[in-house]
């Protein structure tokens, strides 16, 4: 582009210049070129001003190169809303501001400082988490394991109803009469009439438990 349409570059400027616009030089090239000719007519009255009202301005250039384009654009408002006031009103403002002492006037100079310093905040913070959400994105955690539990063989606790019949053991069959003798003996010898019990016979004989089983026959 000619330099006509992008206005002056930082190169260009004088050392003095440079020097009160060191706050603007990091985005000296995304200023304006309209604008970049207001803040060199800035710098051309900087010499001629009282030490507090050059610490003053160099505040708000400051809190100006660290604003976001939104506040930078909420500025421009305000600063159009006070040229189109009258000019009686202006200068009533700007001698009053003449007539504060110089102890105010650092007072304001001090009050500057505080939004310079919130709008850095500001502006590092979207940074801050974009980084920190990029970390997050990088970053993959290892699963989570549950601990080992600690089993000893062959021993289990079992519920209430479970069998604790190893399930190696061959079924054995159920306690039963003698062999050879009949099941039901119910003839009016063998029973009580008194007491319907039975006098004698294999119901009267303990039950016996069946023989161990053979090994060979063992699964």
């Amino acid at each position: 582009m000619a330099a006509a349409e992008t206005g002056p570059a930082w190169a260009s400027l004088t050392a003095q210049q440079q020097q009160v616009l060191a706050p603007l030089k990091k985005d000296w090239g995304q200023i304006e070129a309209h604008r970049r000719l207001k803040w060199l007519e800035v710098a051309s009255r900087y010499p001629a001003l009282p030490p507090e009202e050059q610490g003053l301005l160099q505040a708000r250039m400051t809190a100006w190169a660290r604003m976001t384009p939104a506040q930078r654009s909420t500025a421009r408002q305000q600063f159009q809303e006070v040229r189109n006031l009258p000019d009686a009103e202006r200068q009533a403002r700007w001698a009053a501001y003449q007539a504060l002492a110089p102890e105010e006037r650092a007072r304001l100079a001090q009050r500057a400082r505080p939004a310079v310093r919130a709008a850095s905040a500001e502006a590092a913070a979207p940074a801050q988490t974009q980084a920190a959400g990029s970390s997050k994105r990088n970053m993959v955690r290892a699963p989570a394991h549950a601990p080992a539990r600690a089993v000893t063989p062959g021993v289990q606790q079992m519920r209430p109803g479970a069998t604790t019949t190893p399930i190696t053991a061959r079924a054995a069959p159920p306690a039963h009469h003698q062999t050879g003798l009949p099941k039901i003996a119910a003839t009016p010898g063998f029973v009580d009439k008194a007491t319907l019990l039975p006098q004698r016979g294999p119901q009267g004989a303990a039950v016996s438990a069946p023989p161990p089983p053979d090994k060979n026959d063992r699964p």
